[in-house]
């Protein structure tokens, strides 16, 4: 069986695969025939795992079987979940490659092909961790990665690719998905796409306004005296049934003025009438969130929106009235809105590019010839001041500033006190995502690795190490330490644990 390099939107909600076929990005049907699967996975009594629609049907009757929203969770240290009768933990990573594996599999079948190589799109405001877990997912069954790419980066690629006359100019992409808001500025020159900023959010996403509706249905059912209790199947079944509809009023609202939420339980039936004017006041505050990225972005990105040729606006969230209202009043109403691309396929459609490109599928004209992309954060190493009256604090002192560009290399030099740790031989490298000069927490750090190899110095206030921090294209990070006396160097890639 021949091979096919494809693109994979691994998302919040729903993932895409999508190739390029004859010159054309196609995405795959799963085995319902859609093109999108929910990302969501139940793991059965007998630890058979669903994924897909099928999963989704059963999200609440069989809550304490599934998970949802995974990706929230990827790059932080958690559990995802812990099957009920077994005990047996799962982690962020183990549950997308169950997607992972699901999705690639379903579109083997479609495409007739064999799928090995792939590109993978991550939220541009995704951390160190949160990219090596997606790439760790994906190698977990088998897959080459051959890029990490940025969400709104991808989408703006396929944008390009369908309008080949698209004049050179800033752009902003904002892309507001199932579970995640990203928006990226980037500047379109002739065959290269430079990204200049990005800013989101991984916790505010289309989901957060389906929760708004579902709250008004229950609230409804509270008001005659009838609550759920999520433990009993029956109750678990209501609640599923509020939730779907609650997405589907949510849909009906982007096209209708009002709809009716009408739900039988216990003897009780509620038909409640939701007006558009009535959700988007109640999702004011995640409105509220959402003009604040929106607006650094720009301003770091550009300066003014005044500056931009447009803007592309992808994932299913940004259909939303109340989100093209939102950049309407942003812009003034004086920078023309880009969605006449597919908000749901664009970013798996970009990707499928990238893949086609990167693999040497690529058969045709690809205006997109060259991607720059830039560090989403400041990454340096956590480092203690000589003349700090707190002995045990510590500063961060950026080495990659926010926004270089991507693949990136810079060094600083550091005396052994400067080290966490009180004499060389106890000394570790902590290196952190933080603003210049922030004052350290946990919270901060992408990982530590031990400099007790290294000799200690006869005086530990003179710069001794050399601490070189790299981030490549994917946006992972690795960090390597010289002792300069010696040459003697200490180098650990960043963002796995010990003994992984």
């Amino acid at each position: 069986m021949s091979e096919i390099a494809v693109g994979i939107d691994l998302g919040t909600t729903g993932t895409s695969v999508a190739a390029n076929v004859n010159g054309r990005p196609e995405a795959a049907d799963n085995r319902e025939g859609n093109k999108r699967t929910p990302s969501v996975v139940l793991v059965g009594k007998d630890e058979k795992r669903t994924v897909g629609e099928r999963a989704a049907n059963l999200a609440v009757v069989m809550a304490l079987y599934v998970v949802m929203e995974v990706k929230r969770m990827m790059g932080l240290d958690v559990t995802a979940f812990t099957h009920p009768d077994t005990g047996k933990e799962y982690s962020p990573v183990e549950i997308s490659s169950f997607i992972l594996a699901e999705v690639v599999s379903a579109a083997e079948e479609f495409y007739g092909k064999k799928i090995k190589k792939v590109v993978i799109t991550v939220p541009a405001y995704f951390d160190n961790k949160g990219r090596e877990d997606t790439k760790k997912a994906a190698e977990m069954v088998g897959l080459e990665v051959l890029k990490i790419i940025n969400e709104p980066t991808a989408a703006m690629i396929a944008y390009v690719q369908a309008h080949p006359n698209l004049p050179n100019g800033k752009y902003a992409i904002i892309d507001l998905g199932g579970g995640t808001l990203d928006v990226t500025v980037v500047e379109l020159a002739a065959c290269e796409i430079q990204v200049l900023n990005s800013e989101g959010d991984r916790r505010l996403g289309g989901t957060d306004a389906t929760r708004v509706i579902e709250q008004l249905g229950t609230d409804e059912f509270r008001t005659n005296g009838v609550t759920f209790d999520p433990n009993v199947p029956e109750d678990a079944a209501v609640r599923q049934e509020i939730r779907e509809k609650a997405e589907k009023a949510k849909r009906e609202l982007t096209k209708l003025a009002e709809t009716v939420l009408t739900v039988s339980a216990k003897g009780k039936t509620i038909s409640l009438t939701v007006t558009r004017q009535q959700f988007e006041n109640l999702c004011k505050p995640l409105t509220d969130r959402i003009r604040n990225v929106i607006v650094n972005a720009v301003k770091d990105g550009s300066g003014d929106v005044s500056n931009l040729k447009g803007i592309v606006m992808v994932g299913g969230a940004s259909r939303m009235p109340c989100i093209q209202k939102l950049v309407e009043e942003i812009t003034g109403g004086k920078v023309p809105i880009l969605k006449d691309i597919s908000a749901d396929l664009a970013v798996a459609f970009g990707a499928s590019y990238e893949a086609a490109r990167l693999s040497g599928q690529a058969d045709y004209a690809l205006r997109v010839k060259s991607v720059t992309d830039v560090s989403s954060f400041d990454i340096g190493v956590a480092a203690h001041k000589l003349d700090d009256p707190d002995p045990n604090r510590m500063y961060v002192k950026v080495i990659v500033p926010k926004g270089t560009g991507l693949p990136a290399k810079s060094s600083a030099k550091f005396g052994m006190t400067s080290m966490p740790g009180a004499t060389g031989l106890e000394a570790e490298l902590i290196v952190a995502e933080g603003k210049p000069d922030q004052v350290y927490d946990e919270k901060m750090k992408v990982q530590s690795f031990s400099l007790c190899d290294l000799p200690s110095s006869d005086d530990p206030s003179t710069p001794v190490i050399e601490v070189a921090v790299c981030v490549d294209e994917n946006g992972i990070i690795v960090a390597e330490a010289t002792h300069l006396p010696t040459g003697k160097k200490v180098r650990q890639e960043i963002g796995r644990k010990a003994n992984d």
